[in-house]
């Protein structure tokens, strides 16, 4: 009897690792509230990523430190001033372009009022040249010493002249009397719509002045703030500087030890103690050198904080 032949085990497939891949959280397009958790839950993906993201920016805000927290507080107070004081400026530039839009139609209603009387005094001019002839007529029938049908001709003409007087005196009514442009206008009661557009100017004038001063403001802070950081700085420098010192010192002291341990000792010790001197010197140069950098960085850290203070 053959063996029988059992089936082949069957192959166990090794499984293959995945690299999660990073996604970016989507934020939704409002806030999660509490009815939204109640009625829908997390099974939502979009509740989800809405309270990670969320999470995650609170969590870079903590990471935040002091002193970054601190100058962008005085970034966002600086740009702030700056987006005030350009409002400002727009509201200056809004009113004085209303105020040139009301001078222009002052303007128009001025040339038409010069051109009505240009018209009137071209008309008077018309009526005065008829006159003239007339006049002319008169005097040269006048002169003639016509008979009584030339004289009632006359008559016509003097009623002529009567009928363009009359025509000339109707034209000078109709001239306007203009005001002049460089003349001021009489001072009107602060109830007028000129007088409060006046003192709104003014208005704005101030606060776009205000707003450049705190402007002003905000710069200097962030600038004392960042004068009081290298006042910091200065000051750790000068503390490694004065701990450099006293390390010096305590190496002078062992070396003085040295070389007084080495007055004691054979004449072959001379080569060593004229080292030792030089070595000393060495040091004490240095010290002196530390000392010098140590004051004179202090002296600038004082004036610095001198100036802050003022």
């Amino acid at each position: 009897l053959r063996p029988s032949s059992s089936p082949p085990p069957p192959r166990q497939e090794v499984p293959v690792l995945k690299v999660a891949e990073r996604v970016r959280l989507r934020k939704m397009d409002r806030h999660v509230t509490g009815s939204d958790l109640i009625s829908l839950g997390v099974t939502r993906t979009e509740v989800a990523e809405q309270l990670v993201s969320d999470l995650q920016e609170e969590c870079d805000q903590q990471e935040l430190s002091l002193r970054d927290r601190r100058q962008l507080e005085l970034e966002t107070e600086r740009l702030s001033a700056r987006l005030e004081h350009s409002r400002s400026q727009v509201n200056v530039l809004q009113l004085t372009l209303d105020e040139s839009k009301g001078h222009c139609e002052r303007l128009c209603l001025l040339v038409g009022k010069y051109e009505s009387n240009v018209t009137a005094l071209r008309l008077a001019l018309t009526s005065c040249d008829r006159a003239i002839e007339a006049y002319d007529l008169l005097v040269s029938l006048l002169d003639a010493h016509t008979n009584n049908e030339k004289c009632a001709e006359a008559d016509e003409l003097r009623q002529l002249i009567a009928e363009l007087k009359a025509e000339r005196a109707l034209v000078r009514n109709t001239v306007v009397e203009l005001e002049s442009l460089v003349e001021h206008p009489p001072p009107r009661p602060p109830s007028s719509t000129s007088q409060a557009r006046k003192l709104d100017l003014e208005t704005a004038v101030l606060m776009q002045e205000l707003m450049a001063m705190r402007e002003d403001k905000c710069e200097l802070r962030a600038k004392i703030y960042l004068l009081e950081r290298e006042r910091e700085n200065q000051e750790l420098k000068v503390a490694s500087l004065q701990s450099q010192q006293q390390a010096h010192l305590a190496t002078i002291q062992h070396l003085q030890a040295q070389l007084q341990d080495a007055d004691t000792e054979e004449l072959d010790a001379d080569g060593r103690e004229s080292r030792l001197r030089e070595r000393l010197k060495e040091v004490a140069s240095t010290l002196e050198r530390v000392s010098r950098n140590a004051e004179l960085r202090q002296r600038q850290a004082s004036e610095l904080a001198t100036e802050l203070k003022t």
